[in-house]
C-alpha cells in the first residue's frame, strides 16, 4: 500500500510537468505521469498499476478543480494511461528479450493511437463541443488525423522509451 501511495503521488506530481507538441492542439500535452504507473504495474501487478492510475486521476481532478471540462480531460488521460499500461505489460509478460521490447513499444503505440483516435472522434471532441461550445478551426476528422494521431504516436514513443531507460536502472538497483 505504501508503494502504491508513493507511486500515485509521484504520478500526480508528474502530471504538472507537461508540454505541448502539436501546435494545432496545444491543449494536448505530454507528461511523464504514466512512468510511475508502469513501474507499479511491472514491479507489483497490473491491478496495482490501474489503482495508481486511478488515484493519480482522482487527485488531479480534485486539486485542479472539479468541473465537466476537467472531468473530460482527466477521464481521457486515465483511459490513455490504462491503454498504455495494459498494452505494454501484457506484451512484456508474454515475450522476452529484444523481441518483447520492440513488440511492446509497437503494440502500445498502435493501441494508444487507434483507441484514443476513435475516442476523440466519437466521444471526447464531441463532448468538448457540446458541453462548452468549444470551436475548432478544423473538422473533427482533420483534428484527429493531424493532431490526435501524431500526438499519440509521439506520446507512446516518449513514454515507452523513457520507461525502458528508467526501468533498466530500477532492475539493476534492485538486484544489488
Amino acid at each position: 500500500m505504501v508503494t502504491i501511495s508513493i507511486l500515485s503521488g509521484l504520478s500526480f506530481f508528474l502530471m504538472y510537468i507537461k508540454f505541448p507538441i502539436i501546435p494545432i492542439a496545444s491543449y494536448m500535452t505530454i507528461d511523464f505521469s504514466d512512468i510511475p504507473i508502469l513501474i507499479g504495474a511491472l514491479t507489483l501487478s497490473k491491478r496495482d498499476g490501474a489503482i495508481i492510475a486511478l488515484l493519480k486521476s482522482l487527485l488531479y481532478f480534485v486539486f485542479t478543480g472539479p468541473s465537466i471540462i476537467n472531468l473530460i480531460g482527466v477521464g481521457s488521460a486515465f483511459i490513455s494511461s490504462l491503454v498504455i499500461l495494459f498494452s505494454l505489460v501484457l506484451i512484456i509478460e508474454k515475450f522476452s528479450g529484444l523481441k518483447r521490447t520492440l513488440l511492446g513499444i509497437l503494440v502500445t503505440i498502435l493501441n494508444l493511437t487507434v483507441i484514443m483516435s476513435l475516442l476523440n472522434y466519437f466521444i471526447i471532441t464531441p463532448l468538448y463541443i457540446d458541453v462548452i461550445g468549444f470551436k475548432f478551426a478544423y473538422s473533427i476528422q482533420d483534428l484527429v488525423l493531424y493532431a490526435v494521431v501524431p500526438f499519440n504516436i509521439i506520446k507512446g514513443l516518449i513514454v515507452t522509451l523513457t520507461l525502458l531507460i528508467i526501468y533498466k536502472r530500477i532492475v539493476k538497483t534492485n538486484k544489488r
